[in-house]
């Protein structure tokens, strides 16, 4: 989450006092990228199928020229 967003929501005047607070460390940091990194892992495991079914469904473009419907409106 930005900086900026939590000094906002905690209705603070100057971004120096929501830093103040904040305080990160590089060892936060460091935590904070792998946590991150492990869910974008997982999410795009989750996403692979469905994109999988995507590609494997057929595209449903114009009627056959045999197809009954095409009769039915009297040409």
């Amino acid at each position: 989450m930005l900086t900026t967003y939590v000094s906002k929501m905690l209705a603070h005047e100057s971004l120096a006092t929501t830093t103040r607070y904040l305080n990160p460390t590089t060892e936060r940091l460091h935590q904070f990228i792998e946590e991150t990194e492990e869910k974008r892992q997982k999410a795009a495991a989750l996403a692979k199928p469905l994109q999988t079914e995507e590609k494997a469904e057929p595209d449903s473009g114009p009627p056959a020229d045999g197809d009954p419907a095409d009769k039915s409106l009297g040409s």
